[in-house]
Parts: structure tokens; C-alpha cells; sequence
């Protein structure tokens, strides 16, 4: 071997190697962020070579020593013998970027040329082959404004000296077809149609899919919240996962939060964790069912403040109480911050909410688009684009999703549809459209008529409603129908108080368990379970004794005798979602919904339970005193429709919500 040759291999490789550290930057990946590209030039003695690429695909342009002088041309590249030689010819091709969807009208063209290149005059720039314009040697972009949404452009660049024009350069540019439908929706006659759901066909769109040695990424926004939240995305789960992580914004540090799939002794499935700080953690685990294990499923991962929620397909799947310690860092798709675990399979609808979405939102939301200005809606990412290097968040934050390896899937997407919600004129708007040429929507509104509301109550806002100070007869019955969120701590579900606020009764949540409570008594009547529930209290006082019979959806689940029964039902006003807590406050809190509560003069029998289990309570019965069936829908007060009309109940914060059986 010569060895000449030897220090000039030896640092070629030092050079590449140098390179590709230059090139990881935050968080890293050979697909670098906007202001991350990277360019080269290295100079050696003997040899050289124009236009070549190393194995992170960064561009430089290698002159090494003037042994000979000559040269020799092909279609593409020149090879020149000689460092002076070099200056004697045209321009060196210089590296150019196009943008890919990152601006809304226009693609922009930006160029860098070799520094030891010889000095261009001018340059010229091709799109599609074809000459689109010139300038100056000393203006290094173009922006091109007579694009297309949806057609994708190649453009070249090559510079323009005495000795003739070079070679070119090309990038990829194109806008992101991401349109926007608005409109209103009428009845024959006229009127606006509010609350309808207006959705388009056919839905174009991709989803994303990485394969276990890649990943994407976006950068650290403020906006992320991590005390507070929900995710949501439409997850496929490949083979091969053990411990992968899909999202993960801190399962090394053990904070923030992460969502990840379950061990590989465990099967296909999910598993959301919250990170305590000190190497603690909280976490939620599910396994798919056997026979979907491979198909598509909705996850929402949501923390209230107190407690994690794990929903899967709409349904609520597990709940754990925990704390979380937050910090700033990237959202990793694909890995985990440390660029381990990495994760096999694709996700959708990537949606991040600043708040605690209730269950009913999350199933509206499970197979629609959404509006960009919903509440609390902080990033969403479509995947529609199906080409190019990076994923843009609809929402105003625009946090754009860098691809590090993860590639499109244009064939497989879950069955979700761009749709928007008609507000009270009739108006709708539709965004983030993917489109392509020639492309006609169909607009197709639909509303459905809903005759039941409930009130929704979240525990971290403190919802409650009062209804009214009414008493009881000694001998009474007293239902509510509820369904819960988080199973976690204790909730109350209805309650009554004396004017001090000392307990008289009340219906709890605790731990996962309906509990009574009298006085200061309390007894356990087994789980409650997800899902709505018709509850019902047979409560009979004798003398100082007050029996309770607990019925629930028709069935009875025992019965307890309490000691110290109030001597009058007076005080402070009956309580959904809360209950009292001195004089005028409140406590535990219960999250979820409440259908109705109904109040009777006399015990129900069975019959009587079961049926307004089943179909509702009847309105007529002649022994019902107050009733409160909750579906004002829009109002802050509530009204006594029982036979005793004792007035007036309040909403405190509670949202109207339709019922989903």
C-alpha cells in the first residue's frame, strides 16, 4: 500500500464521523429540523471528488491536491485534477432545499453554494426541468407562488460564471393540500340548524408507520401541557413491541407522562404512565382483545390532576390515582427519549388537549376530525400529508412533527372523517382537508335528535349542583341514575347536610365501591362498575335506626340498618356531585355523569324499581315528591317536576352533556 494514502483515508473517515455529529442535533436524526442543515467542504491532498455523499446523506465537496491539471466531464459531474484548476470552470452544483408543506401559498427555494466553488455570477432555477427564473449570484432563494396544493414539485438550481452554467441540484417542494370547508346548514324553511354534524366523502389521508429503528419527533413547546391533559391518537400495534414506546415525553426521566406498549409476555396492548420524579411512576395497563389485537384501536390517555384515565375505543378501561412531576423536554414519537424501545407499528389522529376530556367527548371525538379552535386543543396532527419529512399541527401552535426514518402509510388509515359541528347560526367549518386535482367532496349534514341530557361533573374544576332543601318522610325511597369516570379516591354522588354541614346521607364512590354513609357511619355495597347505573335507596327510619335497601339497574345488593338517623332532613340543600363541607363548601368530588335523581313519599317495591330502571321514572307516580330529570341541556337552573314542586335546583359548573348509553 502507498502510504500517502494512508492519513488521507484515515481522515476522510474523520471527517464523515465529524459530520454526522454535527448533524444530531436536538433531539437527533438524520432529518434534521429548519435550521439544522448541514453543509461541508473538506480540502486534502491527492485526489478529489465533486458532488459526493456521505452515509447521513449530508452533501459535501471534497478538492484534494493539483498533481495533474486536466479534467474530464460526464452528463452529471466534472472531475478536475489540480486545486486551481477548479476556479477555471463553472460553479460547483450548490446544495438546495425546497420547502414541504412548511408555508401555506408558496414553496420557497433556498440554495448554499461551495464555499471553494467557483464564484457564481448567477443562477438559474428549474422546476419540473423547466427554466422558472434567474438571478444574481448574490441572492441564494426563490419563492415560487404559482404552485398547487396537492402537486409535488422538483426543483433545480445551478450557478453561472464566464466558464458556463454548472451542474444542478434538486429538492423536492409542494404544498400541503390542508383546506378548509365552511358553510351553513338550514331547514327548508329557513331556519338554522344547530348542533348538526356535517361531514365529508370521500376522506383522502395517511397515517404514519415505523418499523423498530425509527422514530419523529417535535421540538419542546411551552404549550404542552403535563399537569392537566388528554391524548388521544388511533394506535396499530405491530409484532415485536416489549415496552415500545408509541408516544413518550419522559419515561427516562420518570416525568411527564408516556404511552407505551405492554412487555411481549404480555400481548398486544397499551400501557400509560405518569412519572413522579426519583425514578417513580404511575401506570395504566390494557390488553387488547385476542381477536382485534391487530386492528386498529383509539386510546386516550388523560390525567385530571389527581388521577390517570386510560380509555380504549371510547370505554374507560382503568383509573389510578398519582401525582406528576413536570419537565421540559421533546415529544418523542417512535422511542423513548434515550433512543431505546423502539416501536413497531403506526399511529393517526394525534390530538393533545390541555384538560381532562370527559368520556362522552372522547367517543364524539373517536371517529370525526375536530376543529382546530376547540377547547383546549394545544396540537393535532392529522397525518394526511402522505409525502415528505415532517407532519404540521393544525392547531395555531404549529408544532411541525419531524420524521427521523418514520414513513408514510397512504393505504391503511383507521375510519376516521372530516366532519364539523354547526354552531348555533347553522354555520359549520371544516378544517385541515387533504385534497388532490380534480377532487369533488360531498357535504352530507346529519343531526340526531336527542331527548335525554345528563350533567357532566369533573372532580379537578370542582362541579357540583344544588337542588333543594326538601325533606324526607320517615319512610322514602331515593334514586339516581350515574355513570363514572374515574373510580379512583372517594366521590360523592348525592348527599344531604344540616346546616353546619354535618353529613345526613350520602351516595359515594369509593375506591370503585358504592358506599352509604349516615352520619358518620358508612356502609359498602360492592362495586358500582362502569357504565350507566339506576341506584336506588329504600331507606325506612325507626325510632333512631335508619335501614337502608340498595338496589342496582332493578337488583337488589343488601341492605344495612345505621344508627343515629337524622331526626329531620333539614339544613343545607341536597347535593349532586359533591358534598358538603362546613356551612358553605364542598368536598369530594365525583367525575362523570348524572342522569336524574328522583325523590319519593314512600319505599318503591320491586316492580316499581325495576321499571323506572328500564325506561325512566314515571312522572305521574303519585308518591313522587321532587324529581330532577336533567334535561334543561343549556341552563344553569333546574327544575322540581315532582308533585311537590319545591322550587328551584343550581348548576355550579357542571356541563350539559347527551346521554350515551
Amino acid at each position: 500500500m502507498n502510504k500517502k494514502h494512508i492519513p488521507i483515508l484515515f481522515l476522510l473517515y474523520l471527517l464523515c464521523g465529524v459530520q454526522a455529529g454535527w448533524a444530531q442535533n436536538s433531539p437527533n436524526c438524520a432529518t434534521v429540523s429548519t435550521n439544522d442543515y448541514l453543509t461541508g467542504t473538506a480540502f486534502f491532498n491527492y485526489g478529489s471528488v465533486s458532488g459526493a455523499f456521505n452515509r447521513q446523506q449530508l452533501r459535501v465537496n471534497i478538492t484534494a491536491g493539483q498533481s495533474i491539471i486536466g479534467g474530464a466531464v460526464n452528463q452529471q459531474y466534472e472531475l478536475n485534477g489540480g486545486f486551481w484548476t477548479r476556479f477555471l470552470m463553472p460553479p460547483s452544483p450548490p446544495i438546495v432545499r425546497a420547502s414541504e408543506g412548511d408555508l401555506e401559498d408558496r414553496i420557497q427555494v433556498t440554495w448554499t453554494p461551495d464555499p471553494l466553488s467557483p464564484s457564481a455570477t448567477s443562477y438559474k432555477i428549474y422546476r419540473n426541468g423547466f427554466l422558472l427564473a434567474s438571478v444574481d449570484g448574490e441572492t441564494f432563494s426563490f419563492i415560487d407562488f404559482n404552485v398547487i396544493a396537492g402537486r409535488f414539485y422538483t426543483y433545480a438550481v445551478a450557478g453561472v460564471n464566464s466558464f458556463g452554467e454548472g451542474s444542478r441540484n434538486s429538492s423536492l417542494g409542494f404544498l400541503n393540500p390542508n383546506g378548509v370547508v365552511t358553510g351553513q346548514v338550514k331547514t327548508f324553511s329557513g331556519n338554522p340548524v344547530p348542533e348538526a354534524t356535517v361531514t365529508l366523502s370521500p376522506t383522502l389521508g395517511a397515517s404514519v408507520r415505523f418499523t423498530g429503528d425509527d422514530m419523529a419527533f417535535a421540538d419542546y413547546n411551552p404549550v404542552f401541557p403535563r399537569d392537566q391533559f388528554t391524548l388521544s391518537a388511533w394506535v396499530k400495534l405491530g409484532n415485536g413491541n416489549d415496552s415500545a414506546a408509541i408516544f413518550d415525553l419522559g419515561s427516562t426521566i420518570s416525568k411527564n407522562w408516556w404511552l407505551h406498549t405492554l412487555p411481549a409476555s404480555a400481548g398486544k396492548g397499551v400501557r400509560f404512565g405518569v412519572g413522579k420524579g426519583g425514578g417513580q411512576k404511575t401506570e395504566i395497563a390494557h390488553t387488547f382483545p385476542a381477536q382485534s389485537a391487530n386492528d386498529w384501536h383509539y386510546v386516550a390517555a388523560s390525567y385530571n390532576g389527581s388521577s390517570l384515565l386510560l380509555y380504549v375505543d371510547g370505554e374507560l378501561v382503568g383509573t389510578e390515582v398519582s401525582t406528576i412531576a413536570a419537565d421540559s423536554m421533546p415529544l418523542f414519537f417512535g422511542q423513548a427519549p434515550d433512543a431505546s424501545h423502539f416501536y413497531t407499528g403506526s399511529v393517526d389522529e394525534v390530538r393533545f388537549f390541555n384538560r381532562q376530556l370527559a368520556q362522552t367527548e372522547i367517543q364524539m371525538y373517536m371517529n370525526q376530525s375536530v376543529s382546530a379552535n376547540t377547547e383546549g386543543l394545544v396540537a393535532y396532527w392529522k397525518f394526511d400529508e402522505g409525502v415528505g419529512t415532517k407532519a404540521f399541527d393544525i392547531t395555531d401552535n404549529q408544532s411541525k412533527l419531524y420524521f427521523c426514518g418514520a414513513l408514510w402509510n397512504n393505504t391503511d388509515k383507521p375510519k376516521v372523517v372530516n366532519a364539523g359541528v354547526t354552531d348555533a347560526t347553522g354555520q359549520y367549518k371544516i378544517e385541515g382537508v387533504n385534497y388532490g386535482a380534480g377532487t369533488t367532496f360531498t357535504a352530507r349534514p346529519s343531526k340526531d335528535f336527542h331527548f335525554n341530557q345528563a350533567l357532566e361533573f369533573n372532580a379537578v374544576n370542582q362541579n357540583y349542583a344544588s337542588l333543594t332543601a326538601f325533606g324526607l318522610k320517615d319512610s322514602a325511597t331515593v334514586t339516581v341514575t350515574v355513570k363514572a369516570f374515574d373510580f379512583s379516591g372517594k366521590q360523592v354522588l348525592l348527599s344531604k347536610a344540616d346546616a353546619a354541614g354535618a353529613n345526613q346521607f350520602a351516595a359515594c364512590l369509593n375506591a370503585g365501591a358504592l358506599e352509604v354513609a349516615v352520619g358518620s357511619q358508612a356502609h359498602a355495597f360492592g362495586p358500582l362498575g362502569m357504565g350507566y347505573h339506576h341506584l336506588a335507596f329504600v331507606l325506612r327510619k325507626s325510632g333512631s335506626g335508619l335501614e337502608v335497601q340498595a338496589y342496582k339497574d332493578g337488583s337488589s345488593i343488601g341492605s344495612h340498618t345505621f344508627t343515629g338517623a337524622p331526626a329531620a332532613w333539614t339544613g343545607r340543600p341536597w347535593t349532586l356531585g359533591a358534598a358538603a363541607s362546613g356551612a358553605t363548601a364542598h368536598k369530594d368530588y365525583f367525575t362523570g355523569l348524572v342522569d336524574e335523581a328522583a325523590f319519593f313519599s314512600q319505599p318503591l317495591p320491586l316492580n316499581k324499581i325495576q321499571e323506572y330502571a328500564n325506561i325512566g321514572t314515571g312522572i305521574t307516580d303519585t308518591t313522587l315528591s321532587s324529581y330532577f330529570n336533567l334535561n334543561e341541556g343549556s341552563d344553569s337552573t333546574l327544575s322540581d317536576m315532582g308533585l311537590a314542586l319545591t322550587g328551584k335546583g343550581t348548576v355550579r359548573g357542571a356541563r350539559w352533556s347527551t346521554v350515551v348509553a
